[in-house]
């Protein structure tokens, strides 16, 4: 299959929405081919979503991700005890796991955007204002999808509908408060003072430290504008195709070394993973 052996080991950290997962229908089996291979070659796929914890959980169960992800837009890294591995950042205990906080708690979330919504006079309704059948209406999860989603830790999805004057006023107080915001593929997130690429570079230090004699080669998977800090943080870039074929606008000096994938969400997934495997991964 190769044209060259592989000269680095790979590390594979990805989006889900939109890029290793279907934007519609959130099925990974178009990239399964990929998934197994990168099993049998030993490779390490690292989740680094804007979902939950609850939700990347639930889907270690069903596939052969790593025991290391970051959730909520790069909020927390998780790092599965049993994996035995050290790490040097401050950490807790959460079940099965170490967690490295490094966004705001739900509850300051939350609070911040009532009071950011007083202010700023906008219709604005999150996932802690929605039933779980809401929040699976406005998704296309399913029920039992829909409940995972909503057991939020650090971040808060919001449905903002008002002017533009309104959204400059609601950013402006999130970020007096020391909160940010990304604009995620349905939703405007609500977090602390972090991103995708802040999580990844903490991964990337994981494994090099376990790990000190390996010569690592990161690549990077996602689809939308929250994928950027991920993208900037690797040696591989690869941008997956949005729904529409097309691909988000990125910053030049990224857009000058991106790969963008042939193909949307899991396919294009599927075919860059491959593609580089071919290739040696740009040796």
């Amino acid at each position: 299959m190769y044209s060259m052996p592989l000269q680095h080991k790979l590390l594979i950290l990805t989006d889900l929405d939109g890029t290793l997962l279907d934007y519609f229908t959130y099925s990974i089996n178009q990239a399964l081919e990929s998934l197994e291979l990168l099993q049998e070659l030993d490779v390490p796929v690292v989740v680094v979503s804007s979902k939950t914890r609850a939700e990347i959980e639930y889907m270690l169960n069903i596939s052969n991700l790593s025991g290391i992800f970051a959730s909520e837009n790069g909020s927390a890294v998780f790092i599965a005890h049993d994996l035995g591995l050290k790490f040097i950042q401050t950490s807790y205990v959460s079940g099965s796991f170490s967690v490295i906080q490094l966004g705001q708690s739900y509850a300051r979330i939350i609070d911040t955007i009532r009071q950011a919504k007083v202010y700023c006079g906008a219709d604005i309704r999150g996932f802690a204002d929605m039933s779980i059948k809401e929040v699976a209406r406005i998704t296309g999860l399913d029920i039992e999808a829909a409940e995972r989603a909503k057991q939020r830790e650090f971040s808060e999805p919001v449905i903002f509908n008002g002017s533009r004057e309104q959204l400059i006023k609601f950013q402006d107080f999130l970020k007096e408060s020391g909160l940010s915001w990304l604009m995620g593929g349905r939703f405007l997130h609500v977090l602390g003072q972090c991103d995708k690429g802040l999580a990844a570079q903490i991964i990337i230090n994981l494994f090099t430290l376990n790990f000190p004699s390996t010569p690592w080669k990161t690549v990077g998977l996602g689809d939308g504008p929250n994928d950027i800090p991920l993208l900037q943080t690797v040696d591989v870039p690869v941008l997956v195709a949005r729904p529409d074929n097309s691909y988000t606008e990125l910053p030049t000096e990224l857009n000058s070394r991106v790969i963008k994938a042939p193909g949307i969400g899991p396919e294009g997934w599927n075919n860059a993973i491959l593609q580089l495997l071919r290739k040696g991964v740009l040796l």
